[in-house]
């Protein structure tokens, strides 16, 4: 019988960009079921308060980014808080990405917040600090796709930092084999992330915007990572 995967989507795609990549969800189902998933999923969207009532519905879960931060006071933040701190205290598998991995750290005593490096765009490459038991013989470094402003500043008790770099120093941690997060986004595509980065030219600046639109071009371990998730996943 497949594992069953519910998606907790942070956002919503902006409808010129939801035309082609549907959701960040979807992006998700994309990612994975290229690296062989043979997976059931579940969606739910958080910012209309649709989360699972019963945490045995899904093996798994994933929660996404979003444009959102942590610290602000959206009640959709504050009821996915609460519902991380009952999933975890009940030993449910959660993987976390850019807002999912921020918001998982702030739930369970770390703590996420708008960092003071600005923006972090384009392809980056993170050093793989420690590997957690599920990922077999991982290279020394991962580049993945980036954007965001906030970083977790702080991680939770009891979590172990996976990957970092100068500009990210918490870009991925796990706790024991109940949360795997990372700061990147494995499911972007290079198209993805350009007609994003040129949606927000205007607020990111134009020095920005052009290196991390030089930076596509780069590799990722996207499929990679994706089959770290699988792995994680398959371990429960």
């Amino acid at each position: 019988m497949p594992k069953r995967l519910g998606l907790i989507e942070a956002d919503e795609l902006p409808p010129e960009l939801a035309r082609e990549h549907r959701s960040y969800g979807w992006m998700f189902r994309r990612l994975l079921n290229a690296a062989g998933a043979r997976l059931e999923y579940r969606h739910y969207q958080a910012t209309e308060l649709q989360l699972p009532e019963h945490l045995n519905a899904c093996d798994a879960y994933l929660i996404t980014g979003s444009k959102a931060g942590v610290y602000e006071p959206w009640p959709w933040v504050e009821a996915l808080v609460t519902w991380i701190r009952q999933a975890h205290r009940s030993e449910v598998p959660l993987i976390g990405v850019c807002f999912g991995h921020q918001v998982i750290a702030e739930a369970l005593g770390g703590h996420a917040a708008r960092s003071d490096r600005g923006w972090g765009l384009g392809v980056a490459r993170t050093a793989v600090l420690q590997h957690p038991p599920w990922v077999s013989q991982p290279p020394e470094s991962v580049a993945l796709m980036y954007s965001h402003q906030d970083q977790v500043l702080a991680l939770p008790p009891y979590a172990t930092p996976w990957l970092g770099n100068n500009f990210c120093p918490l870009a991925g941690y796990w706790i024991d084999e109940s949360v795997f997060a990372m700061q990147g986004h494995p499911e972007f595509t290079p198209e993805y992330l350009r007609a994003l980065v040129l949606r927000r030219a205007d607020r990111i600046g134009a020095t920005e915007v052009k290196v991390a639109l030089a930076s596509l071009h780069q590799p990722t371990a996207h499929k990679q990572v994706a089959r770290w998730m699988l792995a994680f996943i398959e371990r429960r």
